[in-house]
């Protein structure tokens, strides 16, 4: 468009947001190549919402500069070097370029935040910032490593989550020994996986946030979909599915994720297995029966039946504590 770039330039620099009712902002979180991207846009597709891009991620924005990647808080943290940027960033007051940088609406009054860096956090946005809806996609864990290791990265589980005394403490010290144990990139993106929706499954095994998985999205749209709009207080509207098979602004390969639709919506969900080697399907099987996630995921590219459910029931609550704010 001839004045795609001066339309975004506003809607960056001097767009209205007017209203600070943190229940205005609908929270979409997962796990880094999890489809986080895509959902938000599927859900904002008639540009109703102020589009916020990971606005947690403090290498890039400086308000979130007191957050650690993955950061983890529990959820009676009230240290105001958390919550007031959090507060701030949910409320609409932030103006970043790297935050606004999907955005397309001028002026707005509800937040649509998207963020891969806060599963380990969201029992604490539920808690600390009540009545703001939660939606945490979820993707095949094999799907997600292959992605991030077809692109070199390699998951600093020391760095990015046993640094962590209080996940150490409340979540992690079970599993030293089976964290130790991940030899390679494709191990260390499965743990991390294994970590970053166990978490959020653990907080929320009674329920409080909406849980979706990409291969359902994928194949069946319309019952995701409506039990999304649903949670958020909305009607199911037909014309979302447009943008079903396009793809999303952070897609790697668009041409050939587009392909792979013309190929139908299993294709999509399978192609992790062109690139994951029999070991890698058994390593990865094991890690998940290890951290009690293997009735989620299995060798298949669909979810297990009522994998989500059965895991929930399975998982024991996090012990309660106290935090003290400095």
């Amino acid at each position: 468009m001839l004045f795609e770039g001066a339309i975004r330039n506003i809607c960056v620099r001097y767009l209205i947001d007017h209203d600070p009712d943190h229940t205005k902002a609908v929270f979409v979180a997962g796990m880094g190549r999890s489809g986080t991207t895509w959902l938000a846009e599927l859900l904002n597709f008639r540009n109703e919402y102020r589009m916020v891009f990971e606005p947690f991620y403090h290498e890039r924005v400086a308000l979130a500069v007191n957050f650690r990647t993955h950061q983890y808080l529990r959820p009676d943290n009230a240290d105001p070097h958390f919550l007031m940027p959090a507060r701030a960033i949910l409320t609409g007051l932030v103006r970043d370029e790297w935050v606004d940088r999907f955005n397309r609406r001028f002026i707005s009054g509800r937040r649509l935040v998207k963020d891969v860096r806060t599963n380990l956090m969201l029992g604490w946005l539920h808690d600390r910032f009540a009545g703001m809806p939660i939606v945490l996609i979820v993707r095949h864990p094999f799907a997600v490593a292959a992605s991030l290791t077809s692109h070199d990265h390699d998951v600093d589980l020391e760095a990015e989550f046993w640094s962590q005394p209080e996940l150490v403490e409340d979540y992690l010290q079970p599993y030293r020994d089976l964290i130790a144990e991940c030899r390679t990139p494709f191990e260390r993106a499965v743990a991390a996986w294994c970590i970053e929706v166990g978490v959020p499954l653990t907080q929320f095994r009674d329920g409080g946030i909406t849980v979706v998985t990409y291969e359902q999205l994928c194949t069946q749209p319309v019952e995701v979909l409506t039990s999304i709009f649903t949670a958020l207080g909305r009607s199911f509207d037909s014309r979302a599915l447009r943008a079903i098979s396009k793809p999303s602004a952070m897609t790697y390969s668009k041409p050939g994720l587009a392909a792979r639709w013309k190929e139908g919506s299993k294709g999509i969900v399978g192609a992790w297995r062109e690139s994951v080697t029999r070991d890698q399907i058994r390593r990865g099987l094991q890690l998940l029966q290890s951290f009690g996630l293997g009735a989620l995921y299995g060798e298949d590219p669909l979810p297990l039946p009522d994998g989500l459910t059965k895991v929930c029931l399975q998982r024991a609550p996090l012990p309660a504590r106290s935090s003290a704010a400095p």
